[in-house]
């Protein structure tokens, strides 16, 4: 097994699409590539020349905890080394208040419970106490420790192995456009009150909520320039 780790890549003038494309057009032609079931693609989202705020991080972790129940469906390997975000003990700790329980217990956003996961961020008045409460440790799927050190990045620890230069940069544009989207987007519940009241079964809400993050990414990556990479899959019905 083998680990590339890239260096700083920047998305002005997409000069980073064209180094991962040699990059792979050189590996390729050398080597057949089979990744491993514990193998996975790591990305890092930083802000360049800017650090990520106190309310740019409120409002990451609200996104990443009103699309948990969707956006799995881009495909991702399930393994201790990228648990879910609301498996975090600062949020089941809210469901253990809630329900007294933490296991087999509904969806909060599903749940409408929206107004209290959000009211729970907003109380952060630090990145730091933040970022170890999203993700205590570095095996999250949205890793925020980086933020507590000289990187300053959130990492994307989802995706399974990628296999060429489509997959790589999917991820990429993905990742970013979501960051983006999430700093992007107005998070009051009455903005989202809509889909949250009017949907009682989780498998009537999570179509119009795939649907509403695609909606969200496609625009977040025309903004970056990258709506061409995302390659979104179509929305499944996983039962």
């Amino acid at each position: 097994a083998v680990e590339f780790i890239s260096p700083v890549l920047t998305s002005i003038n997409q000069d980073w699409i064209i180094q991962l494309e040699k990059f792979w057009s050189t590996l390729l032609t050398r080597f057949d590539i089979s990744p491993h079931i514990s193998c996975a693609t790591h990305v890092h989202v930083g802000r360049k020349g800017a650090e990520f705020s106190t309310q740019d991080l409120k409002a990451i972790w609200k996104g990443i905890l009103y699309y948990n129940d969707v956006i799995n469906f881009f495909g991702f390997l399930k393994t201790q080394w990228a648990k879910r975000n609301t498996a975090a003990p600062s949020i089941s700790a809210i469901r253990q208040r809630r329900y007294g329980r933490v296991d087999d217990i509904p969806d909060l956003v599903a749940d409408g419970e929206i107004d209290l996961l959000f009211d729970f961020v907003d109380r952060f008045q630090t990145e730091s106490a933040l970022a170890k409460a999203a993700s205590p440790d570095r095996e999250y799927c949205w890793n925020f420790q980086p933020i507590l050190d000289d990187r300053k990045t959130i990492e994307f620890r989802m995706p399974t192995g990628s296999r060429n230069a489509r997959e790589s940069i999917a991820w990429i544009a993905r990742a970013n456009a979501f960051i983006l989207l999430c700093c992007r987007k107005d998070w009051t519940s009455q903005n989202l009150g809509r889909r949250v009241r009017s949907s009682t079964q989780r498998s009537q809400s999570t179509v119009p909520l795939w649907n509403e993050l695609c909606d969200d990414l496609r625009a977040a990556a025309k903004l970056l320039g990258l709506e061409q990479y995302l390659s979104l899959p179509p929305f499944m019905v996983v039962v």
